[in-house]
């Protein structure tokens, strides 16, 4: 199990675990990405037709995962399983994943940007604490300036309280929503 937001980093994974297993018969996967609508997919690499991908998929999905790339690396050994070994053999690897992997959820968080002089930094500090909002990007120039994430739950309190502090220098704009993991 592999953590994926985008369809470039599975691509990316999948090269990177091709080239880590060139010999192997089979690098069979399946992913699911982006939680507000769930986009994900299924690729059989030579099995049968949805003898693996998909049973990787639907071990995905039994789990509820989300932003995850799932695979299963087969090397042939001489032994035909047919459609429903290849189905139980693919699901049992997943299986076997799922016992020591370290689930993170998906929560979902607002942008922000947001600008302040620097002598109001422990103001700042103080309300990011208060509202559990995550630095991503700062800049320091003549001010602070930089994108924060802000939980959806709590991002119009949030959001309020900075538009109070317009009148000492402090300027907001919301962005889009975004899922991150984490606590």
């Amino acid at each position: 199990m592999i953590p994926v937001y985008t369809e470039e980093t599975i691509h990316s994974e999948l090269k990177s675990i091709r080239s880590a297993y060139p010999d192997a018969t089979h690098h069979c996967y399946a992913w699911r990405i982006h939680p507000e609508q769930i986009r994900e997919f299924a690729q059989d690499d030579g099995e049968p037709s949805g003898s693996a991908g998909l049973p990787i998929l639907n071990r995905l999905r039994s789990y509820s995962l989300i932003n995850t790339l799932g695979i299963v690396v087969r090397y042939y050994g001489g032994t035909k399983l047919g459609k429903s070994g290849l189905v139980k053999a693919y699901s049992h690897g997943i299986d076997l994943t799922m016992e020591n992997a370290p689930l993170m959820p998906v929560r979902a968080y607002y942008t922000f940007t947001i600008c302040y002089p620097y002598d109001e930094s422990k103001l700042l500090e103080h309300l990011f604490d208060a509202f559990n909002v995550r630095e991503r990007k700062v800049h320091y120039t003549d001010a602070v300036a930089g994108e924060y994430v802000c939980p959806a739950g709590v991002s119009d309190d949030f959001e309020s309280r900075l538009l109070q502090l317009e009148w000492i220098g402090v300027t907001v704009k919301r962005g889009t929503i975004t899922y991150l993991s984490g606590e």
